[in-house]
């Protein structure tokens, strides 16, 4: 049952990911830089940060981005000359396993060319944020449409969904997707603005200095593990250079899958500590006693004295301070004594 749910949970998890990444790299559109050249001057071209456009080919960054997205961002700053992601740690297996037990990186963000109430939503990033970092190259696009799919009876045929059409990486130049947990968050002066004591603070939480924001996360070590064995190698990490983030209620999915395993694999939060054998079939629905789920059966009586942290099925019920008075309390239960 559990697996099941396991298994589904991750499916639809990985679809509206998919979907999700799929519309902010529509939204950016991804293109190739131009020559370097304004008009017909000799003048090498200057973007938006001050920077040579040239200079930016010469060293094997032919992308830019033309659009813009609510929940995507590029990552590195060309004003202050700042890489988009850094690999910081990488820490050797723990006995008995063959990948790195733990790996992390430094994000730049650069919100200089964002809007305040855009950059205060980025702001808003904090500990254990899950985060996805993109690769495009637009030297890669084909610049093809979506297939066709074929029509049913009588239908005219039509574009498959972006969400749906499996050649979406060739058309947008999508390299590759890495997903990353943050760990903390801090400004350019270096407060760490993912440390909750701040707002306990003398004063409050303090204003975070500069545009940048420095997010250290830590990477999937078996999913580096297998990227420094085949293909690019770890290179591919120096390719990232953009980031996707979600809303907080649907970008929970690590915290399910993570307790759904958990109840799987034994352990102090197995299921079998934390469900009584005899109440399963009751509970999944395959059979068993349903009297045996009362509060009045012997067997939950028994279940309750031996299990730690659980009340006496005799012990009195503190209602703490959801009752008034004593006539609140009959008003709430009328009929009863």
């Amino acid at each position: 049952y559990l697996l099941r749910n396991f298994r589904l949970f991750r499916l639809e998890s990985a679809y509206e990911i998919r979907g999700d990444v799929v519309d902010v790299i529509k939204r950016m559109r991804p293109a190739l830089k131009r020559d370097g050249y304004a008009g017909g001057g000799d003048a090498p071209m200057v973007d938006y940060y001050g920077g040579n456009t040239m200079e930016d080919d010469e060293d094997g960054n032919a992308t830019e981005f033309q659009g813009w997205a609510r929940m995507g961002l590029e990552l590195g700053s060309k004003k202050h000359d700042k890489p988009g992601l850094r690999l910081i740690r990488v820490d050797p297996p723990r006995l008995g396993e063959r990948v790195p037990s733990r790996v992390i990186a430094e994000l730049v963000l650069d919100m200089h060319h964002c809007a305040s109430s855009l950059a205060k939503e980025w702001g808003e990033i904090g500990e254990f944020d899950n985060l996805f970092l993109v690769s495009v190259d637009a030297t890669r696009m084909s610049g093809a449409p979506a297939p066709l799919m074929g029509g049913q009876y009588g239908e005219e045929e039509r574009r498959i969904p972006d969400e749906e059409d499996c050649t979406f990486p060739e058309r947008y130049g999508v390299g590759a997707v890495r997903g990353c947990l943050v760990l903390e968050v801090r400004d350019e002066a270096g407060v760490v603005l993912s440390d909750p004591s701040l707002e306990y603070q003398e004063g409050g939480r303090p204003e975070p200095k500069g545009k940048l924001r420095f997010l250290r996360v830590a990477l999937d070590p078996a999913q580096f593990a297998a990227d420094a064995m085949t293909g690019p190698g770890t290179d591919v990490y120096d390719t990232f250079n953009l980031v996707i983030r979600r809303h907080g209620r649907e970008n929970n999915f690590r915290a399910v899958l993570e307790t759904i395993r958990g109840l799987m694999s034994g352990g102090a939060n197995s299921m079998y500590r934390s469900i009584p054998s005899w109440l399963m079939p009751v509970l999944l629905g395959y059979g068993g006693d349903v009297t045996m789920a009362s509060y009045k059966s012997p067997k939950m009586k028994a279940f309750a004295s031996k299990t730690t942290g659980l009340n006496s099925p005799t012990a009195a019920l503190d209602y703490g301070d959801t009752f008034m008075d004593i006539d609140h309390l009959r008003d709430s239960f009328p009929g009863c004594d």
